[in-house]
């Protein structure tokens, strides 16, 4: 189980590095109005994660294991493809960073406060379906757990650490402010400035690490 936990952390992290997500956590911690709706989007976030990574593991499972060259060729090849998609996604971010059009903020990062609880779940669980980096990442954790050949519980305890990891950037925000909101306020605003200008920097150096990593696992199991 722990080599199955470290082949799935890179994508993860990638996951929890999504600067979209934490700006918008981070604004929504801002306005009082919108608190109990961030829990909504948080829970449709991490809901949304979970049902990528379940689906793409079961899907993976019908890989059948007593043919085992086949399994490492099939596995092989799907984790290389989801790691090139990712290296092209890097350099598209590079690109559009280059050309000035990155680093907008999205109108919806703003918009928990003006939404019902169920409409911010659902936003939760739209931004996972709409955003092709963290459904790529998701997909790729849920496939080198569908091929571990784990039983149910070790699954189920290494899906659940996959989604706590994926969440993991939020999960910090909200527990810092719920701890001491006066004294990491300046901090978290200021790294709320920071991922607006460097946002498509972070995201194409995390794809970039992401995508060479599963590349070199998916030459690995060949």
């Amino acid at each position: 189980m722990n080599s199955v936990i470290g082949a799935i952390l890179p994508s993860a992290l990638g996951i929890a590095l999504s600067p979209m997500v934490v700006i918008a956590t981070v604004l929504s911690l801002a306005s009082h109005r919108s608190k109990a709706n961030l829990a909504g989007f948080i829970v449709g976030w991490l809901a949304g994660i979970a049902a990528v990574v379940v689906a793409a593991a079961l899907l993976a499972s019908i890989i059948p294991a007593s043919a085992p060259e086949i399994t490492s060729i099939t596995v092989g090849i799907v984790v290389i493809v989801l790691g090139g998609v990712l290296l092209l996604l890097a350099f598209g971010e590079l690109r559009a960073r280059t050309s000035g059009t990155s680093d907008a903020l999205p109108d919806w990062t703003g918009t928990l406060g003006d939404v019902t609880l169920v409409q911010a779940f659902l936003l939760g669980l739209y931004q996972v379906a709409r955003n092709s980096k963290n459904l790529i990442l998701a997909i790729a954790g849920g496939v080198i757990i569908g091929v571990s050949s784990l039983s149910i519980v070790p699954v189920i305890i290494v899906i659940a650490i996959f989604v706590v990891v994926a969440l993991s950037t939020v999960l910090i925000v909200v527990i810092a402010n719920l701890v001491a909101a006066q004294k990491t306020a300046g901090a978290i605003d200021g790294a709320r400035a920071w991922l607006v200008s460097h946002g498509s920097a972070l995201v194409a150096s995390v794809l970039f690490i992401v995508g060479v990593s599963l590349v070199g696992q998916g030459i690995s199991v060949l």
